[in-house]
């Protein structure tokens, strides 16, 4: 029983399946590029009621899924002010942590 030797670099090669050329397929975007759906962190929301709320408390010493929950209605530091479109899941938001936001405005 005889084994060919072959040399790491071959070996590898042959495991990985792996291309050697490092370009790019044709239609790659580059990578500092937004998805075209993507609204600027800023931007107004588009139609239908709105409500604007206000963090008062601290996050910190809370269970990590509040605070998830903060940064899903776009708030991480006492004092911001987030406007959202109005919602029966923002609204549960909400509720969730009702001891930490407030509600300042509601169209």
């Amino acid at each position: 029983m005889t084994t060919s030797k072959t040399s790491g670099a071959e070996a590898g090669a042959k495991k990985s399946g792996a291309k050697k050329s490092g370009a790019k397929p044709s239609g790659a975007k580059p990578s500092g590029a937004k998805p075209s759906g993507a609204k600027p962190s800023g931007a107004k929301p588009a139609g239908g009621k709105t409500v604007r709320i206000e963090q008062v408390g601290s996050a910190s010493r809370r269970h990590h899924s509040q605070r998830e929950t903060l940064i899903g209605l776009r708030l991480n530091r006492i004092g911001r002010v987030s406007e959202l479109i109005d919602t029966p899941s923002v609204r549960g938001m909400i509720a969730k942590v009702q001891h930490i936001v407030r509600v300042v405005d509601a169209k």
